[in-house]
C-alpha cells in the first residue's frame, strides 16, 4: 500500500491498531479464554469444588458471561487467569484483569462479612455473660 502523505500513513497505522485491539474482544475469543480458564481451574481444585466453577455465555448478549464460582475456588481461578494473561492479546488481557479485580473484590467482601459476624457473636456472648452476672448479684 502506497501512502502519498504522512497523514494517510498515520491514519492507516491507527486503523490497523484499532482493528487488532478490537479482535481481542470478539465474543468467540472471550468464550475461548473463559473455557480455557474454566478447564484449567477445574483441574487444579479439589474434587468437591469441581462442580462449583462454571462460566456461561449469554445466548442473546454474546459479550455477557455469567460467572458462578465458589468463594473457596476464587483463589485458584485468579491464579489460572494470571498464568494465562501472558498468552492473550492485549485487549483480552485487560478484560481478564478487570475480571480479576471483580473476583478479588468479591473475595474481600466475603471475608469482611465473616469477620463482622464473629464480632457480633462476641458482643452477644459478652452481653449474655453480663446479664447472668447481674442476675447472680441480685440473688
Amino acid at each position: 500500500m502506497y501512502f502519498d502523505n504522512p497523514v494517510n500513513l498515520a491514519s492507516a497505522k491507527i486503523d490497523k491498531s484499532i482493528q487488532i485491539l478490537r479482535s481481542g474482544l470478539q465474543p468467540e475469543v472471550l468464550a475461548y479464554w473463559y473455557k480455557q480458564i474454566e478447564y484449567q481451574s477445574i483441574e487444579k481444585v479439589e474434587q468437591e469444588l469441581k462442580d462449583k466453577i462454571c462460566f456461561e455465555q449469554d445466548r442473546i448478549l454474546w459479550m455477557k458471561f455469567k460467572i458462578n464460582i465458589s468463594i473457596r475456588a476464587i483463589p485458584i481461578v485468579l491464579e489460572t487467569i494470571e498464568n494465562n494473561i501472558s498468552l492473550m492479546e492485549y485487549s483480552t488481557g485487560l478484560y481478564f484483569r478487570k475480571i480479576q479485580d471483580i473476583l478479588l473484590q468479591k473475595l474481600n467482601d466475603s471475608t469482611v462479612i465473616i469477620n463482622d459476624d464473629k464480632k457480633k457473636t462476641k458482643k452477644n456472648t459478652k452481653s449474655k455473660k453480663q446479664k447472668t452476672f447481674n442476675r447472680k448479684k441480685r440473688i
